[in-house]
């Protein structure tokens, strides 16, 4: 059968407020996007477009327990306050918005 691609729209969200230039953000996706469709591999695929949600203990199969703890706690935070809890890892970023676009299933 065909390759299952999915584009999920909330990560149009995901973008660094440090570091706009980081390889991680919807314009990677996008890109992405772009070169299966005028190499025509899209057309081949299926595309999914919607996805499922689900809970930390689902999110804990795959990052740490701390991790989660961490990003349910920063939905009560500001910017700047994400910001400097980030600074203690390497190449990561959070938004005000992250701990519900985690939340969905991504493939």
């Amino acid at each position: 059968g065909p390759t299952l691609v999915g584009f999920n729209e909330s990560q149009n969200e995901h973008e660094n407020t440090v570091c706009p230039k980081h390889p991680e953000s919807s314009d990677r996706i996008q890109k992405i996007k772009e070169a299966l469709q005028q190499t025509k591999v899209l057309e081949k695929c299926h595309v999914l477009t919607s996805f499922l949600e689900i809970d930390d203990a689902d999110l804990e199969l795959t990052h740490a327990k701390s991790m989660v703890k961490e990003m349910v706690e920063s939905k009560t935070k500001t910017q700047e306050e994400i910001n400097t809890q980030c600074e203690k890892y390497d190449s990561i970023f959070m938004t005000e918005w992250q701990k519900t676009a985690s939340h969905v299933f991504v493939i």
